[in-house]
């Protein structure tokens, strides 16, 4: 839904996945991932620390009705903000708003 910045190899870190090591790594990661993540799920309910997740409505890569909605309705007292018209990445594409919301997060702990 939102084209990369022109930049986002750079500033975005996108040039860093295109590393061989970089890349294997990651696909490493996501392997050893599957069966750890399962385990980490269940335990989403016993978590007791403010939370919050932000996710653009337009994400194509992680939907905020399944995954934001999952995890805010089995951690107790998380929040979810839900950007409109953002896809997958506020932080580079929307960094001001990202910035609000970690604000806004960041004067509620204090």
């Amino acid at each position: 839904p939102e084209p990369a910045p022109a930049d986002f190899v750079v500033r975005g870190g996108g040039g860093l996945g295109l590393r061989p090591e970089g890349y294997l790594c990651a696909a490493e990661d996501l392997v050893a991932s599957g069966p750890d993540l399962a385990q980490l799920v269940h335990r989403w309910p016993g978590l007791t620390l403010p939370m919050a997740v932000l996710y653009g409505d337009r994400d194509a890569i992680l939907d905020w009705k399944v995954h934001g909605e999952g995890i805010v309705g089995q951690v107790a007292g998380a929040e979810l903000e839900v950007m409109d018209g953002r896809g997958h990445m506020p932080p580079v594409t929307a960094p001001e708003e990202t910035a609000d919301f970690i604000r806004r997060l960041a004067a509620r702990a204090s």
